[in-house]
């Protein structure tokens, strides 16, 4: 009797998905255990940009081989993005920084305050309009 390739499926996917059930948690903490770049000799804060690559000097190549990149990259890249910061053990992270909420609405309407033309009757804002009768 020939297996068909539903049964040859079945046999080749269980082995794997037993091997990723059982690898799985050993994979991470592996990842984990390593070192980061300047465990032993820290910055003092994190730090970004022209200020970083002064702080980081020599060790830049650690900490852009941590990381999987050319020196050259992560260069670039400090002197390009001002949203990528290291911190004092050499990891790099990003920080967004976003504009401060608007403290006024349109022109003359503060944003505490309804709107001075509404777009529907106010008095009407929660009343059920889905069946006919209901309050």
């Amino acid at each position: 009797m020939r297996p068909t390739l539903l049964t040859l499926l079945r046999s080749l996917c269980v082995p794997a998905l037993l091997a990723g059930f059982f690898f799985a948690p050993i994979l991470p903490a592996e990842a984990q255990s390593r070192l980061a770049p300047l465990a032993n000799a820290p910055i003092p804060r994190p730090l970004r940009g022209e200020e970083a690559l002064q702080a980081l000097g020599a060790r830049v190549r650690d900490v852009a081989e941590f990381h999987s990149m050319s020196e050259s990259q992560l260069r670039n890249l400090f002197r390009r993005d001002k949203s990528l910061w290291v911190d004092p053990h050499g990891r790099l992270f990003y920080v967004c920084e976003s504009g401060l909420p608007p403290q006024h609405g349109p022109v003359g309407e503060s944003t505490n305050t309804p709107p001075l033309n509404p777009l529907y009757p106010v008095g009407q804002t929660f009343k059920l309009h889905s069946r006919p009768g209901a309050d």
